[in-house]
């Protein structure tokens, strides 16, 4: 299984998310995503700050096309941003929310027969914590089997399209978080996020079930946790 996992911030709270695509299907959704970019002369960074009335419907394709394939799936959670009180360090905080979706996604894919992993990050955070954070996974008890992981580094994203997917996916669920001020291009978020929904069986993106489980007939799961990782809100 390949995990992208990327991260995006908003004004009152942090989204983490992984998209979930198994190595069987890899090779065919990158050859069908850059297919894509050749029959649209579309050759930048799809991000969400990149949407734009001229490239709202190559987006669109981008992510229907890959999101469509049965088996990809997005997992997220999102947190309240801490406020004045807090005297902890943001940034570990973001590595321990990023690390304990991780162990749960990578759970979920060990129970639905995944055992071999390739853990994709998005660049720009702390190299020494993504390696931290491979060394707890791989050494986590409460894991039976214990993961296989292949490959776990930072990657630029600009040339894998499954990273610049999640991006879209993990943006998409913070704009449902009250974040609306800071987007520009209100219709063209929403029409993204009207998409999303379709694909996602009209479930909204940010949907919190009280028992998350693997149901590759959704696209996206999600939680709402508290700041400081005491337990979800439901």
């Amino acid at each position: 299984m390949f995990i992208f996992l990327d991260e995006s911030f908003g004004q009152n709270h942090t989204v983490v998310g992984c998209l979930c695509v198994p190595k069987d299907d890899i090779l065919e959704l990158e050859q069908a995503f850059l297919t894509n970019r050749i029959k649209k002369n579309c050759w930048g960074e799809l991000c969400w700050g990149g949407l734009s009335s001229s490239y709202i419907d190559k987006y669109k394709k981008f992510m229907s096309d890959y999101l469509s394939s049965k088996n990809v799936t997005f997992h997220s959670w999102a947190y309240a941003n801490p406020d004045g009180s807090f005297k902890g360090d943001e940034k570990k905080l973001l590595h321990k929310h990023e690390y304990s979706l991780l162990k749960n996604t990578i759970r979920k894919c060990l129970n639905s027969g995944y055992k071999q992993f390739y853990i994709l990050l998005d660049t720009g955070q702390s190299d020494a914590e993504y390696a931290l954070t491979r060394d707890y996974l791989e050494k986590t008890i409460s894991f039976k089997p214990n993961p296989e992981i292949l490959f776990s580094s930072a990657v630029d994203s600009k040339i894998v399209g499954a990273m610049q997917v999640s991006s879209i996916c993990v943006s998409a669920v913070r704009y449902l978080y009250g974040t609306i001020s800071t987007d520009v291009n209100k219709s063209l978020c929403e029409e993204i996020i009207s998409l999303l929904t379709k694909l996602n069986l009209e479930t909204p993106l940010n949907f919190s079930p009280k028992h998350p489980r693997w149901d590759l007939s959704k696209k996206f799961t999600h939680c709402l946790f508290d700041p400081l990782l005491k337990k979800p809100e439901f």
